[in-house]
C-alpha cells in the first residue's frame, strides 16, 4: 500500500470525460463510450473525478431526478484499489448531493463484486432487490442498493 499518495477530488467535467474513459477500459468488461459517459456533464447529469498525484484514479457518474440520484457508474484503477479512493470519492460524492436536496442514493452492483458490495454496506448502502441477468459479459445479477442521505 503506497502512503505518500496526494489525492484531489473535482467535479467531473467534459475535459475530464477521456480520463474517465480510461478509467472505464481498465475496469469494465464492457466500458461506457466517451459520448456516454457526457451524460454526466450535461442536464440531470453530475459526477466525480479522482486524482493521485495528477493521475486519475477513480471516478464516478451520476443521474439525478428531483430529490434522488442514481450512481451509474463507479470505478477505481486497479492499482489504486484498497487504498481508500472510492471511500473518499463516495464521502465527497454523499456531500454534493445532499448541498444538491438529495435524500435517496441507488446503485447496481455485480452479485460477485464482493469488494464492492463491502464498500457500499461500510458507506451506509443497504440492499433493496436484484435484478436477474442484468450485466453481459459475463451474464450476471446485479444488486439493487440504497442510501438515505
Amino acid at each position: 500500500m503506497m502512503t505518500d499518495v496526494n489525492f484531489s477530488t473535482v467535479r467531473l467535467g467534459a475535459e475530464h470525460i477521456h480520463f474517465a474513459h480510461e478509467i472505464e477500459k481498465s475496469c469494465f468488461s464492457d466500458p461506457w463510450s466517451e459520448e456516454s459517459l457526457g451524460l454526466f456533464t450535461g442536464a440531470g447529469g453530475m459526477g466525480l473525478i479522482c486524482f493521485s498525484n495528477g493521475i486519475p484514479a477513480a471516478y464516478c457518474g451520476v443521474m439525478t431526478v428531483l430529490d434522488e440520484a442514481d450512481i451509474a457508474r463507479i470505478a477505481t484503477v486497479p492499482a489504486f484499489r484498497r487504498m481508500g479512493v472510492a471511500k473518499r470519492l463516495l464521502g465527497s460524492l454523499f456531500g454534493l448531493l445532499a448541498s444538491m436536496n438529495i435524500s435517496r442514493v441507488t446503485l447496481d452492483v455485480r452479485e460477485s463484486n464482493i469488494p464492492a458490495l463491502e464498500l457500499y454496506r461500510s458507506s451506509g448502502f443497504a440492499v433493496i432487490g436484484k435484478r436477474r441477468d442484468y450485466y453481459n459479459r459475463p451474464r450476471e445479477a446485479a444488486v439493487i442498493m440504497e442510501k438515505k442521505l
